[in-house]
């Protein structure tokens, strides 16, 4: 009997053991989605951080914000610009005009690959393709019409809605059906004299 308990007990694993045993569990789908970074997450921490500096330097927020947009904005659309002319421009043309053109820029070309020693392999594939297109990228960057454009927004433009949009804060209730429709029209009517005054401000500028 007593040989019976001591076998019996030693089959009892100790708390010591037990933990060692039950610590090492196998990683699940769950954690493993865990670890990986949560874009979710990631956006909702940024938007927080946005607000937060909104509320806490509201002028410089917007200002800020204002100067990356259109900039942005702009630059997109001189890109959208420049690849438009760039299929019109590589179009086949049919007519005897377009193939007088085209020969023409060929013989050149060659002429001009002669003069250098280089071969037509050689101008077609250069070794530096990427600094090549960045630098035609920035040749045919419009920097003016750009700081035009990011000056509006920054100068005139928000400055003007955000004094707008204080006082739809001090005379307008918020929440009510009456206030956001007098919001809504105001904002139509104080649109037309801003955008009047940009297309102006553009013809001027440029």
């Amino acid at each position: 009997h007593h040989k019976n308990r001591r076998s019996s007990s030693a089959c009892i694993p100790s708390p010591i053991t037990s933990h060692i045993i039950f610590s090492f569990k196998p990683k699940t789908h769950s954690q493993d989605r865990k670890s990986t970074p949560d874009m979710a997450a990631i956006g909702s921490n940024i938007a927080k951080w946005y607000v937060a500096k909104l509320k806490a330097h509201p002028i410089v927020t917007n200002l800020s914000s204002a100067f990356v947009l259109m900039t942005t904005g702009d630059l997109v659309a001189q890109e959208i610009e420049t690849r438009k002319r760039h299929r019109q421009h590589s179009a086949p043309s049919t007519d005897a005009e377009g193939e007088d053109k085209l020969s023409s820029f060929i013989t050149s070309s060659q002429q001009s690959n002669a003069s250098k020693g280089t071969s037509p392999s050689t101008s077609l594939f250069p070794k530096d393709t990427f600094f090549n297109a960045l630098e035609g990228k920035l040749s045919s960057w419009d920097t003016r019409r750009t700081m035009t454009m990011a000056a509006w927004s920054v100068c005139i433009y928000t400055p003007f809605y955000i004094g707008v949009y204080r006082l739809y804060d001090r005379y307008l209730p918020k929440q009510t059906s009456v206030g956001i429709l007098a919001r809504v029209g105001l904002s139509f009517l104080t649109s037309v004299p801003i955008n009047a005054a940009f297309y102006t401000y553009g013809a001027a500028a440029h």
